[in-house]
């Protein structure tokens, strides 16, 4: 499956690779673009560069917690709107 170069980019944040690979499969389907991290810390690193539309994130991750990652990419973007789900 080819995805366009300008779809929508979605950062998926997860340590399950059941969930992971569930949400890659549906997402590219659907014709988004999709990037992975493994953990908060990795995530934190690859945010600026993935530039997601939307993300994707666990709370309990490895390293460092979702909420501590959705914590840092907010304090560092004041501007960026960010809405979080607890499900």
């Amino acid at each position: 499956m080819t995805i366009a170069k300008d779809a929508p980019t979605v950062f998926i944040v997860e340590d399950e690779d059941a969930f992971i690979e569930a949400l890659d499969i549906g997402l590219q389907r659907e014709g988004f673009r999709v990037e992975v991290a493994r953990d908060g810390a990795e995530a934190l690193l690859n945010f600026e560069s993935v530039k997601p539309d939307i993300i994707l994130l666990d709370v309990m991750l490895p390293k460092v917690s979702g909420t501590d990652v959705c914590r840092e990419i907010r304090k560092d973007r004041k501007s960026t709107r960010l809405n979080s789900s607890h499900t």
